[in-house]
Order: structure tokens, then C-alpha cells, then sequence
């Protein structure tokens, strides 16, 4: 029963890790990308760390694997942040196909 729930973990974790490189080709413009990219494989890396943690069994591996899904969740936001900055630094355009306002200068994304 364990082995089963832990391969369907690991299965989980690798569609969200599909996911996000679906997403980093399929997605219109850098900022819709990274969101993917930041968020769905954090997520994956969570799962298949869990997995890797309790398969081993041991303290070690479990700290190991607590450390590496700490050190993910505290880094990838940040990263993500910073590159969406300097994204909109450099003023990369939007994609028309993004909806919706682009808060921090007030206009409307370009048409594509």
C-alpha cells in the first residue's frame, strides 16, 4: 500500500513538472511562462522530495529532503519575483493574448 501511494506521489509530481514545461512552451509571453515555471515545478519538486524522503527512510534523507523543500519554497517566489522585474525593466511586452490591465504601468498589453 505505501509503495503505491508513494508512486502515485511521484506520478503527481512529474505531470506538474510535465506542466510546467508545457507551460514554459505553450504560454504567450515571459511573465504568464514564469509564473508556470516558478509555481508548478515548486510544487513537483515538494511531492517528489516528500517521496524521495520517505522512501529512503531514514532521518537523514527526511532532513535532506526538508532542507532541499525549504530552501525551494524560500527561494523560488523571490527568483521569480526578481526576473518578473526585471522583465518589466527591460519593458518586454505583454502578449495580446494576456488579459486584463498591466498594473504597474497603467496600459492595456500590445496586440499581437
Amino acid at each position: 500500500m505505501m509503495h503505491t501511494l508513494l508512486a502515485l506521489l511521484m506520478l503527481i509530481g512529474s505531470l506538474f513538472m510535465f506542466f510546467a514545461a508545457l507551460g514554459a512552451i505553450r504560454f504567450p509571453d515571459s511573465l504568464t511562462r514564469l509564473a508556470a515555471i516558478s509555481k508548478s515545478s515548486s510544487l513537483a519538486l515538494v511531492l517528489m522530495a516528500t517521496v524521495a524522503g520517505i522512501w529512503f527512510g531514514t532521518l537523514d534523507s527526511l532532513l535532506k529532503m526538508a532542507a532541499l523543500v525549504t530552501f525551494v519554497l524560500l527561494t523560488s517566489p523571490v527568483s521569480a519575483h526578481l526576473m518578473a522585474r526585471s522583465a518589466k525593466a527591460r519593458q518586454i511586452p505583454l502578449s495580446g493574448r494576456t488579459h486584463g490591465l498591466d498594473h504597474w504601468s497603467g496600459s492595456k498589453p500590445q496586440k499581437d
